[in-house]
Parts: structure tokens; sequence; C-alpha cells
């Protein structure tokens, strides 16, 4: 777990609320340091990118948003019958800081079921996300936009649903991020 100060006094970890219960407590303590790591970020009603929180590997990761109640998806469907269930949080992709989907990353979600008729997007990104992002994959019936200008403006690439490379036109160049049904470019 990286060393960061315990945001469990205030309860606010990525636009989240956290009440722990027995049930869904997370014993580790999330970093608000978005510069390396395991992040994941959550979408909020075309608001600006909410603090990632990071750990030090994959399975902290998957820990922390299961805790969280987001769904997991699994070869391009959900782990849960709970996609139908309108509150449920849902992972919508994830970008990477090298390219083949390798290096630091941030998990996306947000609150829906998939991208079934439901665009989401991240008008600009949060530190050390902005001009650090070198590959992409979106999931769950999503197709992801990468902007080089924030609000969605400027160059752009459409993973389809992968991006192994986003190109020398946006390689550590991205600054804003549009979710759109599979099919739809942003």
């Amino acid at each position: 777990m990286r060393t960061a100060p315990l945001l469990a006094a205030l309860g606010l970890v990525a636009g989240l609320v956290l009440v722990p219960t027995a049930a869904n407590a997370d014993t580790s303590s999330p970093s608000p340091d978005p510069s390396g790591g395991y992040c994941a970020s959550q979408i909020t009603a075309d608001a600006p990118m909410s603090d990632p929180v990071c750990f030090d590997t994959q399975d902290e990761l998957d820990g922390y948003l299961a805790s969280q109640g987001v769904i997991e998806p699994q070869n391009g469907a959900l782990k849960s019958n709970a996609v139908q269930a309108a509150s449920a949080d849902v992972i919508l992709g994830t970008v990477y800081k090298n390219a083949n989907l390798k290096g630091d990353s941030l998990t996306l979600f947000g609150n829906g079921s998939r991208c079934d008729g439901v665009t989401y997007g991240f008008s600009s990104l949060a530190s050390g996300w902005n001009n650090s992002i070198s590959s992409a994959v979106a999931v769950t019936g999503c197709w992801m936009t990468l902007y080089s200008k924030t609000s969605y403006a400027g160059d752009k690439i459409t993973c389809t649903p992968e991006c192994d490379t986003v190109s020398s036109l946006l390689n550590d160049k991205v600054k804003s991020i549009l979710f759109k049904p599979t099919g739809e470019f942003g």
C-alpha cells in the first residue's frame, strides 16, 4: 500500500462517501497519489475526474473496487447480474501510462448499466494523468474516445474497444475522455 494520509476520517474517496460496515470494510488505506500504481476514479455527472485512489497491486485495487460495489467485466460481459440495478457502479475502461496496456493504470467507473444508450465523460483528467496516457481499453459495451484538449476538444482517437497505442497523435497528450456505446464515435 502506498503511504499517504488516511482519508477514512472524512470518508471521501474518488467522489464516493465510504460507510464501512463489517461486511464491506476496506482495511487498506487508498492513496490519493495519482502518479502511479493501480488507480481508480469515478465519473459523476460530466464533472472533472475525481482524485484517483491508488494501490501498489492490482489485487488491492480489485479489493477496493469490490468493497465499493463496482461490478467487474469478464470477457466483455459483467460478472454479476446486478448490472440491471440502476445504482450499480460499473467499470467503463482502463487507461495506461505505457503502450500495450502496460505500466501504471487508471480504471474508470461510473454509475449505471454499461454504456447501453448512456454516454460517460471525464471532461478533464486528474493531476498525474493529464498528458500521460499511452494506451487504453474500454469494456462493458463501451468505446472510449481520447481527446488532446479538455472538454472533448482537439485531436481525438477512438478505442474500439482497445488502443494498444494511442499513436503519436495523442501519446502523452490526452486531456479528456468520453465513453459512448459500442459503434458510436466520440
